[in-house]
């Protein structure tokens, strides 16, 4: 069976490593941009089967970025964000994102609702 590709645009070091090292050991592919810009060329070259999306990005907002994946991809979309009011969970559901889940999170329930996601892909 082939690895599930990850993309992670994320521009936090320490939770893009933390998060490269736990998936990578659980046998996915994960790639990570630290900016949009970066997503954009990583998206064209990996093919990712789905993507972390960080909502504070250096170079612009997740929720219009989603947006703009959505007319490329159908790969499940999940947010990881610090921004938990409820109108940002809604907006990012209503930008086409699949799921939101707010710092600090758990890697381990993270991990089912990317397994979760990806079956349902």
């Amino acid at each position: 069976m082939e690895k599930a590709k990850l993309l992670m645009v994320e521009d936090d070091g320490d939770v893009m490593d933390i998060n490269r090292e736990y998936f990578g050991g659980k046998g996915y592919e994960i790639v990570c941009a630290p900016t949009l810009e970066k997503a954009r060329f990583y998206l064209e070259e990996h093919r990712p089967d789905l993507i972390l999306l960080d909502v504070m990005m250096p170079d612009g907002s997740g929720f219009e970025f989603c947006s703009e994946l959505r007319e490329k991809t159908n790969a499940p979309i999940i947010f990881l964000t610090c921004r938990d009011e409820n109108e940002s969970v809604v907006r990012g559901l209503l930008k086409g994102g699949d799921d939101y889940v707010t710092k600090p999170y758990d890697l381990d329930v993270l991990s089912a609702r990317v397994a979760a996601q990806l079956r349902r892909a």
